[in-house]
């Protein structure tokens, strides 16, 4: 059935980005190491401190759910994207969230919806809504002094030389299923 609204219809081919200079990994370069927070942690954290967290869970209404605890137990994420790591060596604020994936890039030698070789943004799309670790940070850091300025009751403190900082996703109990859209080398439409 024809729609007056549409003008055409062609067939979708994938356009490649220029590849960067460097693929240098993203990382806090101060960072000890990281702790898991099991789900005990995370509920009491987004439901007494729900304001350290702020920011995007408000503006997606994230807050309310996690006030309620309601933190994602018992929901499965779809991630359509460039596929989501599930290495906890890699990739530890995910760890054990990656329940398996599927990929639908049809090239020779292209890895799988779960690789580490895919392009990190369905990795990083994975941890805006399953990351539940703390990182362990220095307490002379830059990051930990800038937090304690501008949000102080997202630094908790640790030990005599250590603080952690909460990574806490939109759903930090969810189970992730990566559906790969995109080649590992990133780009495509």
């Amino acid at each position: 059935q024809a729609l007056n609204s549409v003008k055409g219809v062609a067939k979708d081919r994938i356009i490649r980005v220029p590849e960067p200079i460097d693929k240098e990994p993203v990382t806090l370069p101060h960072a000890k190491q990281s702790i898991d927070l099991q789900v005990n942690d995370l509920t009491q954290l987004v439901t007494k401190l729900p304001t350290n967290y702020n920011f995007n869970n408000q503006l997606n209404g994230a807050t309310q759910l996690h006030l309620n605890n309601q933190t994602g137990n018992g929901v499965v994420v779809a991630i359509i994207d460039t596929g989501t790591a599930n290495n906890a060596d890699i990739v530890p604020s995910i760890a054990g969230s990656v329940i398996g994936g599927e990929n639908f890039v049809m090239l020779d030698a292209e890895p799988s919806a779960t690789s580490t070789l895919n392009d990190s943004h369905g990795t990083w799309v994975g941890g805006m809504v399953a990351s539940h670790i703390a990182l362990v940070v220095p307490n002379d850091d830059e990051l930990v002094q800038s937090l304690l300025i501008h949000s102080p009751e997202s630094v908790l403190p640790n030990d005599a030389t250590t603080s952690l900082i909460p990574v806490i996703g939109t759903a930090p109990e969810a189970s992730l299923y990566p559906l790969k859209v995109f080649p590992a080398d990133g780009g495509g439409t």
